[in-house]
């Protein structure tokens, strides 16, 4: 990315990398000022060329990009998908020769473009492909493509500048003259160029004073007006058609014939080097000369211009009426919608409804910034309050969908203070409570949603138990979970008279509710009801993320994985990276409680890119990920995400989130031996968990280490009342684990008589889940137990045993405890293997799971949203690594690591 103020030089270096491209396929495009509102456009300039070789990627990519590209039907689906398609139509095109991929003027690309081309360029690796960039240096574009490799483009030093001009200026200059315009311009070569044009020669030796130069930008610009002012009345006004257009020759050429300009009008402009065409575009030889040209006209003016582009395009939107899906560039009615809205003076509903089907349009082809901006320019032209407030709630439902909370708010409280029909009013205030709650307002939120589901329960239940389960929802994430058992109570009751939609969420939000709060069984029989849906694709969200979480809890392990299979499986075939988010880091904790560590940490990991690269939620990928990094003993790693889960959990006011980043903060410290430092964060997990009215041990699994920890520093008083307290959790709410845990921890506490019996009925309820870490913990207690009673023989069995699953899981930590305990038994032990899957990065592990059972490297890299050439680049690293040749052997050392039994 390169970045700079105007005319410092950007587009020339641009065009120098295209001269140097030798060899390269380059692809180009331009953001423009005017089609900001088009979703796609950039997309559609940047692969004008390369459109053929679509059919070459995955179907459901080609298929998703074709339809945003306005040249198949729109697909239905992630927004997300097109991101992916952009990676894999640079790396196709890349197959035959490198690609240079050049987009200037990024500050006015149209977001749909910029996300994709964003997503692109984080993941580009092995596929020769460069992408170079250019965009104005405002604060607000650097934020958005951020994570992109920059270069600051600044002024040209005094020498340079002193060449440049001797080159535009057939005079000498006084060295006075160019310090003055060094002064004036920083530097900036096209504002030398353009101010030092229109100096006299008087000025230009210093024989005259130059008076006061204008800065740079309004400088140029008006010396640019200076050269229009030399043409006829007639170029002038076709210049302005131009600088109205998204640069469309034949558009041009139309919209200067409706108003009466012969076809040879713009060619004085040409020949003075202000326009230039080429390809079937027109374009003015810099941004600002047609910003200085659309901003000098006068309002009636541009809107005459705006009309006849307008009329212009009738004939394309009435060709691709006609003509299914077969346009030659983005919907035509589109373009005209916008065209007639910068012509409008005043509230009409005819262009209203024209941009609301450009909206529709927009849309229906993922770009929801681009409908909520047309939808919101609807709205204020929309002459009855009806519509209007229904084109705002569209609006802000649409800016929600990109990713952007604080336009979505705006809106709805401009909807909210035009509208006194209560339906509307709920709608309103439902998508400000799902707006509130994407920002970490979860208090406020679950207050306005209780509040306004009673106002609208009489005329639309199912409504209002929509409303109440997300309140509940809400409460439940800041930690209010009686709030949330009221709440999802008064849902239920709503949802069971509604039926459908409203009974599934309120069933399973008040199922877990009840769950959380330890009420088990009623919780689990409401959860249980869903837990296999029928039409899973047509399942909310919210039971998408609830029900596999419940199922973990309730130790539903098989019914959770084929749930969360189904959905990680079904994201990856529909190349949707941002349905992946939830389903990952809840993978990685099925993953992580039934011994699956390797696929569990890919998940993981995978889980918090993708978040970070959709603008997910992070929270759970962080989480999830800092469980596996405390239990491995990965120290660095998981105190940073530990930290920024806090951080977060903290500013959001995410009660829940805190409590796990205490217990997986004081799993790591236990873990590593630092006993006071693993006692001070459970505790503080504890106190949380108590304040929240948590009594469902399962979900956050903290009371177990904080006894051990008890017990390790001889707190036994301490360890005894934490034992009872998980004791009555564990027979209230029957969890094979909590029964196995509060087993283990009552061997550590028992006399030299009654350990054995403690630790022996712990094994048994083992033997029921398969939880083979938490095996491994009780053997290793048991064993050092044994030890200490000087049964040697007996602690060996259960010593060996432990090691054995701890270095499976590469749980190192607690490997090392129990190699020493079973050194300390009199057996010599073998050191540690530390080659063969350890040393795989997280990516590279990812890759050898999905080729390891069976995938082409085709089907690996649309899985993991990769590019063929950067499968090929990891497979080889991962066979060095191994030592391996084959798919074959990697299968084979796959299915060896991750053998349980």
């Amino acid at each position: 990315m390169l970045r700079g103020e105007p005319g410092v030089g950007k587009t020339a270096l641009l065009r120098y990398a295209e001269e140097q491209a030798e060899g390269m396929t380059v692809l180009q495009a331009r953001g423009l000022e005017d089609e900001g509102e088009l979703a796609f456009s950039g997309l559609a300039d940047l692969f004008r060329a390369v459109l053929d070789q679509l059919e070459t990627i995955p179907p459901a990519q080609s298929a998703a990009l074709a339809g945003a590209l306005g040249l198949g039907p729109p697909v239905a689906g992630d927004r997300f998908v097109v991101c992916v398609a952009t990676l894999s139509l640079l790396a196709a095109v890349a197959e035959a020769r490198p690609v240079l991929a050049i987009v200037d003027d990024c500050q006015w690309l149209d977001e749909a473009s910029r996300e994709a081309l964003l997503f692109a360029g984080r993941r580009l690796e092995a596929e020769h492909v460069a992408l170079l960039m250019a965009s104005l240096e405002p604060e607000a574009a650097a934020h958005t493509f951020a994570g992109l490799d920059e270069l600051t483009v600044a002024g040209l030093d005094r020498r340079a500048a002193s060449g440049l001009l001797a080159e535009c200026v057939s005079h000498a200059i006084a060295p006075q003259v160019i310090d003055r315009l060094m002064q004036v311009t920083g530097g900036n070569p096209l504002a030398l160029r353009e101010l030092a044009a229109n100096l006299s020669e008087a000025q230009l030796t210093g024989a005259e004073e130059l008076g006061e130069p204008l800065p740079p930008a309004a400088g140029v610009e008006r010396a640019f007006l200076r050269r229009v002012e030399r043409l006829s009345p007639e170029t002038r006004n076709a210049l302005l058609v131009v600088a109205a257009s998204s640069g469309v020759t034949a558009a041009i050429a139309a919209a200067c014939e409706l108003l009466g300009f012969p076809p040879t009008s713009l060619e004085p402009a040409e020949e003075r080097g202000l326009i230039r065409s080429d390809d079937g575009r027109t374009h003015f030889s810099h941004p600002l000369l047609r910003a200085a040209v659309y901003h000098s006209a006068t309002i009636t003016a541009r809107a005459r211009a705006h009309t006849a582009l307008a009329e212009g395009l009738m004939v394309d939107v009435k060709r691709e009426s006609a003509e299914a899906h077969e346009p030659v560039s983005l919907p035509a009615a589109e373009r005209r919608a916008w065209h007639l809205a910068a012509a409008a003076r005043c509230p009409d509903e005819l262009v209203a409804a024209a941009l609301e089907n450009a909206a529709a349009s927009a849309r229906g082809r993922g770009g929801y910034a681009a409908s909520a901006t047309a939808l919101d320019r609807a709205a204020k032209l929309s002459p009855a309050d009806e519509d209007r407030v229904r084109r705002l709630l569209g609006a802000a439902r649409d800016w929600l969908l990109a990713g952007h909370a604080g336009p979505a708010l705006e809106l709805l409280h401009d909807a909210l203070a035009s509208t006194s029909d209560n339906r509307q009013r709920a709608a309103i205030q439902h998508l400000r409570a799902q707006v509130e709650m994407s920002q970490g307002e979860f208090v406020a939120a679950y207050e306005l949603l209780e509040s306004e589901a009673a106002r609208i329960a009489d005329v639309d239940e199912a409504q209002a138990s929509l409303m109440l389960a997300d309140a509940a929802m809400g409460a439940a994430s800041v930690g209010a979970i009686e709030a949330a058992v009221g709440l999802g109570r008064k849902a239920h009751a709503l949802g069971t008279r509604a039926g459908g939609t409203a009974q599934l969420v309120s069933d399973m939000i008040f199922g877990a509710s009840l769950v959380m709060s330890g009420e088990t069984e009623q919780g689990t029989s409401l959860v249980l009801r869903h837990a296999q849906l029928p039409e899973g694709q047509d399942a909310p969200p919210a039971v998408l993320q609830i029900m596999p979480t419940v199922l973990l809890v309730l130790e539903e392990y098989d019914q959770a994985r084929a749930l969360l299979d189904w959905l990680s499986a079904s994201a990856r075939a529909l190349s949707a990276p941002s349905l992946l988010v939830p389903a990952l880091p809840l993978r990685a904790d099925l993953g992580y409680r039934t011994g699956d560590w390797l696929a569990a940490y890919a998940d993981a990991v995978e889980g918090l890119r993708l978040a970070r690269e959709t603008n997910g939620n992070i929270l759970y990928g962080l989480g999830y990920l800092a469980q596996i990094e405390a239990t491995q003993g990965l120290e660095k790693d998981c105190r940073e995400h530990t930290a920024e889960l806090i951080l977060l959990g903290s500013r959001f006011g995410v009660g829940g989130v805190l409590s796990y980043a205490h217990t997986f903060t004081g799993r790591l410290a236990l873990g590593l031996g630092l006993i006071d430092e693993a006692i001070a964060e459970l505790e503080e997990a504890t106190r949380l968990i108590e304040s929240h009215k948590m009594r469902e041990p399962n979900w956050v699994q903290e009371a177990p280490d904080l006894i051990e920890a008890y017990v390790r520093a001889g707190r036994i008083a301490e360890a005894t009342e934490r034992l009872a307290d998980l004791q009555q959790k564990a027979e209230r709410t029957e969890r094979v684990w909590s029964l196995a845990a509060a087993a283990r921890c009552r061997g550590l506490l028992a006399d030299e008589r009654s350990f054995e019996r403690e630790f022996e009925e712990a094994l048994a309820y083992h033997d029921q889940t398969p939880t083979p870490f938490e095996r491994a913990r009780t053997e290793l207690c048991f064993g050092e137990r044994l030890r200490r009673a000087r049964r040697p023989s007996d602690a060996r069995l259960h010593l060996r045993s432990a090691l054995e699953m701890f270095d499976r899981l590469d749980a190192a930590p607690w490997a090392a405890r129990a190699r020493s305990e079973l050194e300390a038994s009199g057996e010599i032990v073998r050191p540690r293997d530390d080659g063969g899957l350890r040393s795989l990065t997280p990516q590279e592990l990812q890759l050898a799971l999905i080729v390891g059972r069976g995938a082409t490297n085709k089907e690996a890299s649309a899985a993991l949203f990769v590019s063929p050439k950067t499968v090929e680049a990891h497979l080889h690293h991962i066979y060095v690594k191994l030592s391996i040749r084959s798919r074959t052997e990697l299968a084979l050392v796959l299915a060896l690591a991750q053998m349980l039994d």
